[in-house]
This record gives C-alpha cells, structure tokens and sequence, in this order.
C-alpha cells in the first residue's frame, strides 16, 4: 500500500471515529445537548432542529465514509461540519 493511501486511510478512520462518538455524545443526553445550543448565540427558533440534525449529519458523514463510492462526499460533509465547528468555537473566544 503507498504512503498516501495509508494516510488518507488514516484519515477516514479518524474522522469516522470522530464523527460517531461526538453523534453518540449528543444523542445520549439531548437535554444537555439543548441546553448547551441554547447558551449560543444562535437564533432560539434554530436551536431546537440542530439538536437532531447535526448528530444526523455527523452520523451520515461516518456513514459516507465507509464505502468508497461515497468516500469523497462524507469527506466534504465531514470538512464542513469540522468548518461550522470551528467557527462556533472561533466566534466564542472572540466573544461576539
């Protein structure tokens, strides 16, 4: 197997890995999950459908993941939920 192969193999078993136990987190306790999303600064009518969707949407990334006609969409999928992430942690260190 080439080197490249075996990182991009890493990679999806990473972002599988990641992407099933932070779904796993929310769904266990959807209260806390709520709680917290309502601590965001996200408009009170869009809070309550990101508790379902987003461990959805990471559940369907790991999903696409692991076949390889889907690899690249569950890696576009994976990208853009890591984006969104990032920008909710970015914009509470800023404090806006």
């Amino acid at each position: 197997m080439q080197q490249t192969n075996r990182y991009l193999l890493g990679s999806r078993l990473a972002l599988i890995t990641l992407g099933v136990y932070a779904a796993v987190s929310k769904l266990q306790d959807t209260t806390v999950f709520a709680a917290q999303l309502r601590s965001q600064p996200l408009a009170p009518w869009f809070s309550k459908p990101l508790v379902w969707a987003l461990p959805a949407g990471e559940l369907a990334a790991a999903g696409l993941l692991i076949f390889r006609r889907s690899k690249w969409v569950g890696r576009w999928l994976s990208f853009g939920l890591l984006l969104l992430f990032s920008g909710c942690v970015g914009q509470a260190v800023l404090g806006t």
